[in-house]
């Protein structure tokens, strides 16, 4: 009996399979005009190889061999943090889409980047001060960086399986852009997020061509770096970056929303920000999720994040297909 040999195409679906890439996500990943009968030609394949190697961001020689493992492509030593460093492989491949879609946003976004003040009290000035807003909080955060030509995006779509992470922060050609792949609804847990990694674009913790991948915000970290995005973060959204919401007694959902409300009333501050802060600070993070849901009865950050993206995108500078994945990406519909 003779072996069936696999067609280019099948062997390059195997090949990707290894390193985390379903079959079903790699054709999301072509053209809608692609037609498989294009990898059985030499110009086909290495055309196909061409759009895979920039929308999944894996190495584009390791991609067209058929006798080499298939490698992420080399864009920069990543920073993992808060995971350990075994673990950090995990995050490989939501690590390269969300960096190719960072690369697609930065192309798309025309404003200019201006300088974010290093000090978080300036920030927070900017967007509270002279009675601005009642709080710092995800909509205005994200209409303050997009304002400033620093896009921030929320990818979505990542192959079944996929170990994701919080927040990425990077530098594109001397832009700054932060992707969220946290899928939490909540506007004030999005707000954390993104104000950390705001903290590490303001503190200067990257350089053009690099990135930063916090893994989970929740995990408390003695790195230098992770203490000043967390000091930053807190300033920003409390105030304060020493302040830890207490009370006499545990509080239930209930009784800390009302808590929460009145606090953040008198500190100017979101009140979801507050309950996060008293469920991570007294281990109580199970009374915060309950107090959230009765805080944002109806939680649209993740709309909130794709209409701001919309809105800001010149899609005239993107060709249709990078476009159209871009778009898949960052959809704001619950993964499938």
């Amino acid at each position: 009996m003779t072996a069936v040999k696999d067609s280019p195409w099948q062997s390059l679906l195997r090949r990707l399979s290894r390193i985390g890439f379903t079959r079903t996500y790699v054709r999301k990943a072509l053209p809608e005009w692609w037609e498989d009968a294009l990898w059985t030609k030499p110009t086909g394949f290495a055309q196909g190889a061409l759009i895979l190697s920039r929308n999944l961001g894996v190495d584009l020689l390791s991609l067209r061999s058929s006798s080499e493992e298939i490698t992420f492509e080399g864009f920069g030593r990543p920073k993992f943090k808060r995971t350990a460093r075994t673990k950090s492989k995990g995050v490989g491949v939501a690590q390269a889409v969300g960096y190719r879609a960072a690369v697609v946003a930065a192309a798309a976004t025309s404003r200019p980047y201006q300088q974010l003040p290093e000090s978080p009290k300036s920030m927070r000035d900017d967007l509270v001060g002279k009675g601005r807003a009642p709080c710092v909080n995800l909509d205005n955060l994200l209409d303050y960086c997009w304002d400033n030509g620093l896009p921030i995006i929320h990818v979505s779509q990542f192959p079944a399986g996929t170990t994701k992470f919080d927040g990425m922060a990077t530098v594109i050609h001397g832009r700054p852009v932060i992707v969220l792949a946290n899928n939490h609804s909540f506007g004030a847990w999005q707000a954390f997020i993104l104000a950390h990694e705001l903290g590490h674009v303001a503190c200067g913790h990257l350089q053009e061509g690099s990135f930063l991948v916090d893994k989970d915000i929740r995990v408390k970290d003695s790195d230098r770096e992770e203490r000043q995005a967390d000091d930053f973060a807190a300033e920003l959204l409390l105030g304060n970056p020493r302040l830890h919401y207490t009370a006499e007694f545990r509080l239930n959902g209930e009784r800390l929303a009302e808590a929460a409300r009145k606090a953040g009333s008198n500190s100017r501050t979101d009140p979801g920000v507050v309950a996060l802060n008293y469920g991570y600070y007294n281990n109580m993070m199970g009374a915060a999720m309950n107090a959230l849901k009765i805080l944002e009865p109806t939680p649209s950050a993740k709309k909130s994040l794709h209409e701001r993206m919309v809105s800001n995108i010149d899609s005239g500078r993107v060709d249709e297909d990078r476009l159209h994945w871009f778009l898949y990406l960052t959809t704001s519909d619950d993964p499938k």
